[in-house]
């Protein structure tokens, strides 16, 4: 069964038309027309996604997402914004939505974007791609995904053993691209500062303790 979705927009119009679609989707939901009544929503029964308006009298989309995070970290946020400030969309992403609609936009991106992120529905590709709980590790796989669908060029740093080449098979397992599969190439990692060789081994992992994987985009 498909996972249910709140729908939060204080436009009745546009709520009805939102709601139209999910219900031509095949999705069940529950629209309420501002966040106050989304979180009392949300202590009433169960849901797969969550998606919202930015701009709504009240408590806006923005903290409502801050709530959200706080009380139910593993629910997935999309957040619809006739206003397509970059800066805005960034700060979203950095703070745990799932992804960033700027209106107008078609049926069919809506309906897409409700099936990739809602609880309970995995593609063949989240099926064989690694598993996060911790909240860092989920918004990197989610960066690495919307990554996937460009054509940035991706770098991944970190050190030994952190999963660099795990998440460089991820991201290359949901783009266009996936097949065939990608080569891997390995070079030797950077060496320590001289004077790490001088320390006994049970200080260097204190010193220099390996730091999580981390991908950057760069358009060219």
């Amino acid at each position: 069964m498909a996972a249910k979705v709140l729908l939060v927009e204080d436009d009745r119009a546009l709520r009805e038309a939102l709601a139209d679609t999910l219900c031509l989707g095949g999705h069940d939901y529950r629209a309420v027309d501002c966040a106050e009544a989304a979180l009392v929503a949300l202590t009433e029964e169960p849901f797969g996604l969550v998606v919202s308006d930015v701009n709504m009298p009240g408590m806006d989309g923005h903290q409502l997402l801050a709530q959200i995070r706080s009380r139910y970290p593993q629910l997935p946020v999309l957040l619809m914004t006739a206003f397509g400030a970059v800066e805005r969309a960034v700060d979203a992403i950095r703070q745990g939505a799932a992804d960033y609609l700027v209106k107008p936009f078609e049926p069919r991106t809506l309906l897409e974007l409700v099936a990739k992120h809602a609880l309970g529905k995995l593609t063949a590709g989240d099926c064989d791609g690694p598993v996060a709980l911790e909240p860092a590790s989920v918004q990197l796989l989610e960066l690495a995904s919307r990554v996937a669908q460009s054509d940035s060029t991706v770098m991944i740093t970190g050190e030994s053993g952190t999963g660099k080449e795990v998440l460089a098979r991820y991201i290359h397992q949901q783009s266009p691209r996936a097949t065939p599969a990608p080569a891997a190439a390995r070079w030797p990692a950077r060496a320590p500062p001289d004077r790490h060789d001088l320390l006994p081994s049970i200080y260097r992992e204190r010193v220099w303790p390996p730091a999580p994987a981390t991908c950057a985009a760069r358009t060219v």
